[in-house]
């Protein structure tokens, strides 16, 4: 049976997955990388405040939401997916 339109559309497929996933993981790393920077500086900033005896002033640092993290949602491998 000769590949045709049916192996073209499948690397398209491939191909546009690869390119999604990698966006998203660095989309993912660059937000890993300011979240941490966010919570460094709270953590400067609550001394800074403890210094001036400012209890009243609460810094939150930021959590990810489920949402956010796909891992948390579900997990689908390769061979779950049917292949049309």
């Amino acid at each position: 049976m000769p590949c045709g339109h049916h192996c073209l559309f499948q690397n398209v497929g491939t191909v546009l997955r690869e390119y999604f996933n990698q966006k998203f993981d660095e989309v993912y790393e660059l937000k890993e990388r300011e979240m941490l920077l966010v919570t460094e500086r709270n953590a400067r900033l609550r001394y800074i405040l403890s210094e001036m005896n400012n209890t009243q002033t609460e810094i939150t640092d930021p959590e990810w939401g489920q949402e956010e993290q796909p891992e948390r949602i579900i997990n689908v491998e390769d061979n779950e997916v049917l292949n049309k």
